[in-house]
């Protein structure tokens, strides 16, 4: 039953990113022209951060974590991580796990399902070493929602605000699937200064905001 509402989900989301034919996130607003997708992107991470945001708190997974090299299990869901090795204990202390990553929500502060969709002449190109080595070589069919790519971290620290919050985006992929979803993400340490240093910030750690933005197409 859970594995049939994971697939329904997902299916339709991306049913949703095929049909849509202009990007929406909440009320509509105009927006500049792009010079690619690139810039379009960044557009949309700016906008979540400064027109979309509030502190959040997200439940931490409660079960049985397996570490194994770049392998994150959780009983039958599994991340294969690639990123700095200091996030590694968002996953291993259950921060961040495969259903919160799933089923965040998508744009503004509603639950909508919702996708922007880029159109496909300025679909941007993605750095595939940028990816998990496994994610690259995994054959597009068929889908697997039981295990998950995570990688390509990359702090926005333009849109930081004080020494108490990082703020990042990142892709992830679904096995089966060769669209990356880009995410954004902000943890908070309530007790960082300007002197912390990243290591620390992460160790002592909450996940305050997290977002989908896009699927890459």
């Amino acid at each position: 039953m859970r594995l049939l509402l994971l697939t329904i989900l997902i299916t339709f989301f991306f049913l949703r990113a095929v049909c849509q034919n202009a990007p929406t996130a909440g009320p509509k607003t105009a927006e500049p022209d792009f010079k690619n997708a690139g810039e379009q992107e960044e557009y949309w991470v700016a906008d979540l951060f400064k027109n979309h945001y509030q502190r959040e708190s997200y439940p931490k997974y409660t079960g049985k974590i397996i570490a194994k090299g770049d392998d994150f299990i959780y009983g039958k869901e599994v991340i294969n991580l690639y990123a700095p090795p200091e996030l590694n204990t968002l996953f291993d202390k259950g921060i961040i796990y495969p259903a919160l990553v799933l089923f965040a929500n998508v744009g503004g502060l509603d639950t909508t399902i919702k996708v922007r969709l880029m159109p496909q002449s300025s679909a941007p190109k993605i750095d595939q070493s940028s990816l998990p080595d496994k994610a690259q070589s995994q054959p597009k069919s068929p889908m697997n929602l039981d295990s998950l790519f995570i990688g390509d971290f990359q702090e926005l620290k333009a849109l930081e605000t004080n020494p108490k919050q990082k703020r990042f985006r990142f892709l992830f992929v679904i096995k089966g699937l060769s669209n990356p979803v880009l995410h954004i993400m902000e943890l908070t340490n309530d007790s960082a200064t300007d002197n912390t240093d990243f290591s620390t910030f992460v160790k002592g750690a909450s996940l305050s905001f997290l977002r989908q933005v896009s699927v890459l197409l």
